[in-house]
């Protein structure tokens, strides 16, 4: 089977892809010239408030009236197609140019990514390219003053086909490419690259190589049969099975994961079109007896309720058969099929997907219904407030450093976050710029913590499509700025029938009219399930009679909502460390400190009191995290406690902080050994790099000897 996909892919090399396809065919009737940027902004827009991107070529044949059937709430980015690459490095003019002017100001007005999409097509043309440095050179130089030029956020990379006597080549182009891009004089650009759908028979794309040095890798999970197929049969087969083979959706993104390609760079693209081929008979895998005609999603579907749509439970996806003349056969996706490809998007946590060709639909509304039920998070779910620690805490437009910072926020700003990448935390972004959301980083949430979880706040959720938000609260109040459909905001307060939000652009306020354009969705944390781990424990395990010690609790936040105060340390019994101040009752023990983040670990703590007793004797309990249930397994503690007659009296602490106090800390393992032994300026001990196991520290200070007991969990 595998020999007769090699051969079938030699054949289709003769027929290119659905994309260099439409583009040939529609070419000739383009109006070719330059688009008319009335105003450019110097802003920077970027992704909507899912927890997946979805990226849509936009063809330039789709006609601007089927933008308004957009649902711009669930469209990330637009990769308008295309503008043809040349051998020599030069670029070509922009198909539909007014075309381009509307999709460009659909863009700036609803926060979505603005790309262009450069092509060429052939593989001798590919090669001739790729082999010339100097065109190379003169190709990105072109491609980065038309980014200028047109205010792009972005550009898409679609070479067809890249043969492997051109491998390095395109990788090095690729890399200078992305260099210029993540470096652009005008801010940080996006690079994406559409690439085949199967690995193995591209030999020329090295996917690992081009997902380091991408933004994305659009992978074209769809032509497994073309227009020049031999047999009709699924475009895009969702599984693979016995009857199609191995090649299909979910094999393409297991092999892509297997060639090294991380998940956050895997875009799935889905198919908004079939093919109709003449075939023999109405046999399924039937032979073709001429080229595929490609049918957009609209058609497809009113056909298959014209010839009686079938469901093909082998590749997972809707096809029908008809005879006019001789037979025909339609393979295509529908909003079945398309959901199931969407789920394995989700299921593999990739980047997230993506569609050729937006407009296809002209109109149908059951894709978009797709796209919300798979990467849609309606709020409160998963959603949650973060507050801003410091004074002066950076809003990026990516998650990292080197994306372009769009604000700064201000200590005790509250933002409502619904995702997270490596302590970076995505949050609705209200901005005059007109953005949907940022990202705000949170420290490593124990020795830095630029962000801490809030919780019992309430929060907006904004159900116009685009809603005003005024300098006062009055409908004739200067527009400050616009907000979208879906973005969560806490208000810092109410005035009849409007609600105050503080925007982060210098503080500024602004108000919007809220009950009738948003929901209030009181403590959203209690939506979401709590699920934490005890990283470890960290006590003293020697006291007196009667005294008062510190439990420190270290805790891994694996809930996607934020820990705080409405946790508690607690054991199934009555306990003797009961301290009547700070606990509910004898067996609930209140936890104090920071909200935990969403994937951080953080530290609460409980203050317990020795029970007293007049003999010296170790008291043991079992606690675990409690939230309504049990959220953790419980942990033994065991104190020494010191009788009233063994005690010794306890010597007067200097409680006035020292600076340059040095503390000689020594760390022994259960059987006594010593593990570390160090000098500190303080004695903090919690960060250390100890395995699974019980461990001891005696630390020497200037208020004399501490002995603590460690239990490291993880």
């Amino acid at each position: 089977m595998k020999w007769l996909f090699v051969i079938v892919l030699c054949v289709g090399m003769l027929y290119g892809s659905i994309h260099e396809e439409q583009y040939i065919e529609n070419i000739k009737n383009a109006d070719m010239g330059i688009p008319v940027i009335k105003e450019i902004k110097a802003i920077d827009i970027f992704n909507k408030g899912l927890k997946f991107i979805y990226y849509g070529y936009l063809p330039y044949w789709v006609d601007t009236l089927y933008y308004a059937n957009f649902r711009h709430e669930l469209l990330t980015d637009i990769a308008y197609f295309s503008v043809e690459l040349n051998t020599d490095g030069s670029i070509g003019s922009v198909p539909n140019a007014s075309r381009f002017t509307t999709a460009y100001n659909y863009c700036r007005r609803y926060g979505i990514d603005m790309h262009m999409t450069f092509t060429l097509f052939g593989s001798t043309s590919v090669s001739t390219f790729l082999n010339n440095s100097s065109s190379r050179s003169t190709a990105i130089s072109n491609i980065s003053d038309f980014v200028s030029t047109y205010d792009c956020d972005g550009i898409n990379i679609d070479f067809e086909y890249v043969t492997s006597f051109v491998k390095d080549s395109f990788t090095d182009f690729i890399n200078e490419t992305s260099l210029a891009m993540h470096n652009h004089t005008d801010g940080r650009k996006e690079l994406f690259i559409a690439m085949p759908a199967v690995p193995s028979w591209y030999p020329g794309y090295d996917y690992f190589y081009l997902g380091q040095y991408s933004d994305g890798l659009f992978i074209m999970t769809y032509d497994y049969h073309y227009s020049g197929s031999a047999n009709a049969g699924p475009v895009a087969p969702t599984y693979n099975s016995v009857f199609w083979g191995y090649y299909a959706v979910n094999t393409t993104i297991g092999d892509c994961l297997d060639e090294g390609v991380f998940r956050d760079k895997i875009i799935l693209g889905i198919p908004y079109y079939g093919y109709d081929w003449t075939t023999v008979d109405d046999s399924r895998n039937s032979s073709t007896t001429g080229s595929g005609s490609a049918v957009l999603y609209k058609y497809a579907k009113a056909n298959a309720l014209t010839h009686n749509r079938e469901w093909d439970n082998d590749a997972y996806v809707p096809f029908y058969d008809y005879y006019s003349a001789e037979w025909h056969q339609c393979w295509y996706d529908d909003s079945v099929s398309i959901e199931a490809k969407l789920g394995i998007a989700v299921d593999n946590l990739l980047l997230g997907a993506g569609c050729w060709a937006l407009g296809y639909d002209e109109g149908e509304d059951d894709l978009w219904n797709c796209i919300e039920n798979a990467f849609w998070y309606e709020a409160p779910l998963d959603h949650f407030v973060v507050q801003v620690n410091t004074s002066a805490l950076n809003i990026r437009k990516g998650p990292g450093s080197d994306y372009d910072i769009l604000s700064v926020t201000n200590a005790d700003e509250k933002f409502v976050a619904f995702d997270y990448i490596d302590n970076w935390y995505k949050v609705y972004y209200p901005s005059k710029s007109g953005p949907y959301y940022g990202w705000l980083w949170g420290g490593d949430g124990t020795d830095y913590k630029y962000l801490e979880g809030v919780i019992q706040d309430t929060i907006l959720r904004i159900t116009a499509s685009l809603l005003n938000v005024r300098a006062g609260p009055t409908t004739d109040s200067t527009i400050i700025t616009q907000i979208s459909r879906g973005q969560c905001f806490v208000p810092d307060s109410f005035s009849g029938n409007w609600a105050r939000l503080i925007l982060p652009d210098n503080n500024e306020i602004g108000w919007i009219y809220y009950t009738a354009y948003s929901n209030l969705i009181p403590s959203p944390e209690d939506s979401n399930q709590y699920n934490a781990i005890i990283d470890s424990i960290i006590y003293t395990d020697t006291v007196n009679s009667l005294d008062t010690f510190t439990v420190n609790i270290y805790i891994d936040n694996n809930s996607n909502t934020v820990i705080g105060n409405n946790v508690y340390f607690r054991t199934n019994f009555d306990s003797e460390f009961y301290y009547s101040l700070l606990w509910d009752d004898a067996r609930t023990a209140q936890t104090i400190g920071y909200a935990g983040l969403v994937n951080q670990k953080f530290r609460r703590h409980s203050i317990f009191q020795a029970p007293s007793i007049s003999d010296t004797q170790i008291i043991s309990g079992y606690f675990h995290l409690y939230k309504d249930n049990m959220i953790s397994d419980s942990i033994e503690l065991q104190v020494t406690v010191l009788g009233n007659i063994a005690s010794i009296k306890e010597e007067k602490i200097n409680t006035k902080k020292r600076i340059k106090a040095v503390y000689e800390i020594c760390i022994y393992d259960i059987m006594g050994r010593k593990l570390q032994e160090y000098q500190a300026y303080s004695p903090n001990i919690e960060n250390l790099k100890l395995k699974k196991g019980i461990y001891f520290a005696i630390i020497k200070g200037d208020n004399g000897i501490e002995r603590k007991k460690i239990l490291r969990l993880k």
